[in-house]
């Protein structure tokens, strides 16, 4: 008896679908300016309340280097910092920065430490008056970056642009959301896009951006 003979084919249902522990929702955006407008208001909400990771990962999966280039351009004039991933490489450099890149999000993100709160002394408020304070340039410069930060409260401490050679083959840690900005062009392409998060029982959350071409895609997804 050969070998082939010894063959079982097995099949399953369970092969090739969405986690049922990822939160997914679709939105529906022709015009370019509202999805960069929807994009900074989904990334201001991916916070997942559950979660015990502290520094909160997500992917921004779009279809072509130029759309790569495009958000990581915008993103930054929103002073958001964001990593960038796609197979063009040009010299030794860019290996370099890449594996820089992988070794960060293929390690094990920081977990929210267990803190105990510490008691807090309240004394009573006095009616003294004191004069108004004055700042240096450092002080102002200071003052600058926390407004800075609190524009930007609720965004991922860690982001990726990247293409859809993200979407298989490595082992990412950690990400809580993907964003498809751009939606892929077949359901394949899609539920290995999704299943970067929602890992090892963990709640995944993934938000997707699409146009009419793409309409009759996403309903036969929801079916």
């Amino acid at each position: 008896q050969s070998k082939r003979d010894q063959l079982q084919w097995v099949n399953t249902k369970r092969f090739h679908v969405q986690m049922p522990n990822i939160e997914q929702r679709f939105i529906k955006i022709n015009d370019v300016r509202e999805k960069q407008k929807e994009l900074l208001d989904v990334l201001k909400n991916t916070t997942i309340t559950n979660s015990d990771i502290q520094e909160e990962r997500t992917l921004i999966f779009v279809n072509s280097a130029n759309n790569l280039r495009a958000v990581e351009q915008f993103l930054n004039e929103q002073g958001i910092p964001c990593d960038t991933y796609n197979s063009e490489e040009s010299s030794a450099d860019d290996r370099s920065v890449k594996q820089q890149i992988l070794d960060i999000w293929c390690s094990e993100p920081n977990l929210v430490p267990n803190q105990t709160p510490t008691p807090t002394e309240t004394t009573a408020p006095t009616h003294t008056e004191t004069p108004p304070p004055t700042t240096t340039a450092a002080e102002d410069k200071e003052t600058d970056e926390n407004t800075n930060e609190q524009s930007l409260a609720g965004i991922p401490k860690r982001i990726m642009v990247c293409t859809d050679i993200v979407s298989r083959g490595i082992d990412f840690k950690g990400i809580t959301t993907v964003i498809q900005y751009d939606f892929p062009g077949g359901i394949m392409e899609h539920l290995h896009r999704i299943g970067r998060t929602g890992r090892v029982g963990k709640t995944g959350r993934v938000v997707s951006f699409y146009g009419d071409d793409k309409e009759q895609l996403v309903e036969k997804i929801n079916e």
